[in-house]
């Protein structure tokens, strides 16, 4: 006897149980063994089918009850099975303009396929959109840590314009303009192009 079979608890009353006093159920075993019978739960059917054959069963019997094809558009009939065929070729009012339905069918289809679509391209934009946050995070640090030169005209407009127009980002950027604040020469260019 092991150690599981010692501490066993019936999962119906919890008493404890040993492996002795399991005992097989024949019954059961039986009914899986297919000589069980089930009765078919559709009205006007009543078929006996093995327990192992009622799912099959289910899936082919003409007693079944089914919704008209054209349910989704506003038609409400449901009947059996095999009734199918003469509501929707004779009864359903919806079946005379069955090429507009399926047309409308369609499209409902396509709307949806496109809604996929454009969800899978929102979330690859937020995904580029994150990769373009982050580069630009990577340039402005790379345009930060680029030192000016005095002796470039572009930084020089740049510097000129940023101390004239955007004075706070030219003193968050002042590391950039130390050359041209280092010598003589620099501080008098900056002055000449004020």
């Amino acid at each position: 006897v092991g150690a599981d079979e010692q501490h066993s608890k019936c999962p119906c009353c919890r008493s404890p149980f040993g492996g002795g006093d399991v005992v097989p159920d024949l019954e059961l075993k039986r009914k899986m063994d297919g000589s069980a019978m089930a009765t078919c739960p559709f009205p006007n059917c009543g078929a006996k089918v093995p327990l192992r054959d009622v799912k099959s069963h289910h899936a082919k019997c003409e007693y079944m009850p089914v919704r008209c094809r054209y349910a989704p558009f506003g038609c409400a009939w449901t009947g059996p099975k095999r009734d199918i065929k003469g509501h929707e070729g004779v009864g359903c009012h919806l079946a005379k303009v069955s090429g507009v339905v399926e047309q409308l069918r369609l499209a409902n289809e396509h709307v949806k396929a496109q809604g996929v679509q454009v969800a899978q391209l929102r979330q690859a934009l937020g995904g580029v959109q994150q990769v373009m946050g982050m580069n630009r995070q990577a340039f402005v640090q790379l345009q930060r840590s680029v030192v000016a030169r005095a002796d470039c005209p572009a930084d020089m407009a740049r510097l000129v314009y940023n101390a004239a127009c955007h004075p706070i980002r030219f003193l968050r950027e002042k590391e950039r303009w130390k050359e041209f604040w280092g010598t003589e020469e620099g501080r008098a260019r900056v002055m000449n192009a004020l």
